[in-house]
C-alpha cells in the first residue's frame, strides 16, 4: 500500500508544491465557472504527481459539484468510458451557466497510447455547454505523455507543470512532519541522499522511524546510525528487480565507479564496445534508475546509487574495485574537477571491511585544507557554504571532499563529521 504522505492525507501537509497547487486550483475554479482546459503534470517517479492532483480534486469536492472520472494508465483499456452527466444534474443546469463540470484525471498517462489519450481528451472537452478539466499526470521520456499528444497540447489552453526535486526547505519541513521535530544537521545531511525526491524522502525517514533510529529531543530530531534503513533499500531493489539481468549487472559494476558515469569507463571495465552498452543504459534510464542531466549520466539519486552498490556482495565488490582501481586512479582528477556538483558528495551504505585505525591516525592523512573542510562538514555546512569560507568553487570543494572520503575510508558526510568531532572531544 502506498504511503499516506503520497496520496493526499490532509494530516500531512503538501510541501514544496504550493505554487503548482495554486495553478491547479485556479484551473479547477475556471472549470467550475464553465471554462475548459487541460493540465499536464510531468515528473519523475516519486515527485508527487498523484498527490498533487488528488489533493486538489479532494479540496474541490468540498466546494462545488462536478462529475469526476479517475483513470490509471497502468490499467486503462480501450473500452473505458468517461462518466456521463447524471440526468438530475443535467436537468438542473441551464445552457452555459456552468453549474456542473466534468473532471477527468488520468494518472500514469505515460502508459497510455497517444491515440487513446487523444480520444479521452476530445470526449472530455466535447460539450462546450459545461466546464471541463482534463488532468494528465505522467513521467517524462519517450512515452505517450511527451510525444504526439503532449506536443499537440502545448497551447494557451494547456497548463504544463514540471515537478523537479523539492527545495531544501521543503525537505526539512517534510522531515519535521514525519518525525515530529526539526531535523538536526546530521539528519538533514543524511536525508540529502534522496536528492529532494518526496517518495524517497518518505521511504528513508519512515524506515528510520520503523527501526527506532530517530530521537526527538527538545523539538529536534536526531539520527542514530548511518546505514540506509531496510525499507528504503527494499523499495529501490524492487525497481531493480524489474530490469533485465544484463542491465542489473551493468548497473552494479557502474555503481562501483561512482554516482556519475562515463560510458567509456563502463565499457572499458566490462570489456565491451561502448555501443553495446547503450540498450542497457536506455533500459536503466527508462526505469528511472539512471538520469541524464546535461552532459552527465548518473544514478537518479545518491540513495539509489547507494542501494545499487549495496547489492554487490562485499567480496565481489572488493575484487572488482581492486581490478579497476588503477584505471579509476588514473582518471580521477579529470573526472571530478570539471563536473557539475551532483548535490554534494556521495553517501553510501555503511559497509566497512577495512581495519579500524585510531581517529588521530585517520585524520593525519588529510592535508591542512582537507582538515579544515572536514571540520566545516562536521559543523553542518553545505558545499556552497564551505566554498565561500575557503574561497574555492563548489565544484572544487566537492573534489576535495571525494579525496577526504577516500583518505578516511568513509562513505558519507556523517562519518566525516563523527571523526572530526571525536578528534575535538
Amino acid at each position: 500500500m502506498a504511503d499516506r504522505e503520497l496520496l493526499g492525507d490532509k494530516s500531512v501537509p503538501l510541501r514544496g508544491r504550493e505554487g503548482e497547487y495554486a495553478d491547479i486550483t485556479a484551473a479547477l475554479d475556471g472549470a467550475r465557472h464553465g471554462g475548459q482546459s487541460i493540465i499536464v503534470v510531468v515528473g519523475a517517479g516519486g515527485t508527487g504527481k498523484t498527490r498533487l492532483l488528488r489533493t486538489a480534486v479532494a479540496d474541490a469536492s468540498r466546494n462545488w459539484t462536478y462529475v469526476a472520472t479517475l483513470l490509471d494508465g497502468a490499467s486503462l483499456g480501450s473500452d473505458v468510458q468517461l462518466s456521463a452527466f447524471p440526468p438530475e444534474v443535467l436537468g438542473s443546469t441551464s445552457s452555459g451557466c456552468g453549474d456542473v463540470s466534468r473532471l477527468v484525471l488520468v494518472d500514469n498517462a505515460h502508459l497510455v497510447n497517444p491515440e487513446r489519450l487523444e480520444s479521452l481528451t476530445n470526449t472530455a472537452l466535447s460539450d462546450r455547454r459545461y466546464g471541463a478539466l482534463l488532468m494528465a499526470a505522467g513521467r517524462p521520456g519517450r512515452c505517450g505523455i511527451t510525444t504526439e499528444w503532449f506536443r499537440g497540447r502545448l497551447s494557451p489552453g494547456t497548463l504544463t507543470i514540471r515537478l523537479g526535486p523539492l527545495p531544501d526547505a521543503a525537505v526539512r519541513d517534510m522531515v519535521a512532519d514525519l518525525t515530529g521535530g526539526a531535523p538536526s544537521a546530521a539528519l538533514a545531511a543524511f536525508v540529502e541522499q534522496a536528492d529532494g525526491n518526496p517518495r524517497l524522502v518518505c521511504e528513508l525517514v519512515t524506515g528510520l522511524r520503523e527501526e527506532q533510529r530517530l530521537q526527538v529531543t527538545s523539538g529536534l530530531a536526531h539520527l542514530t546510525g548511518t546505514s540506509i534503513p531496510d525499507r528504503a533499500v527494499v523499495f529501490i531493489r524492487r525497481r531493480l528487480d524489474q530490469l533485465s539481468l544484463p542491465c542489473r549487472q551493468l548497473l552494479q559494476v557502474a555503481s562501483l565507479l561512482g554516482r556519475t558515469l562515463r560510458l567509456n569507463r563502463i565499457a572499458g571495465v566490462l570489456r565491451e564496445p561502448t555501443a553495446s552498452t547503450l540498450p542497457l543504459l536506455e533500459e536503466a534510464i527508462s526505469a528511472e534508475i539512471l538520469d541524464v542531466r546535461g552532459e552527465d549520466l548518473l544514478f537518479q539519486s545518491t540513495l539509489v546509487w547507494c542501494a545499487v552498490r549495496g547489492t554487490v556482495p562485499a567480496p565481489i565488490r572488493l575484487a572488482l574495485e581492486q581490478e579497476f582501481g588503477a584505471m579509476s586512479a588514473g582518471t580521477d582528477h579529470a573526472d571530478h574537477e570539471g563536473q557539475p556538483d551532483p548535490q554534494g558528495p556521495q553517501l553510501s551504505p555503511a559497509v566497512d571491511d577495512a581495519p579500524v585505525a585510531s581517529t588521530n591516525e585517520v585524520l593525519n592523512r588529510l592535508t591542512t585544507k582537507e582538515r579544515a573542510i572536514a571540520e566545516m562538514v562536521s559543523a553542518g555546512l553545505t558545499n556552497r557554504q564551505i566554498a565561500a569560507q575557503v574561497y574555492l568553487s563548489p565544484h572544487t570543494v566537492n573534489y576535495h571532499l571525494r579525496r577526504i572520503f577516500r583518505k578516511l575510508d568513509v562513505a558519507s558526510r556523517i562519518e566525516v563529521a563523527m571523526l572530526a568531532k571525536s578528534d575535538g572531544d
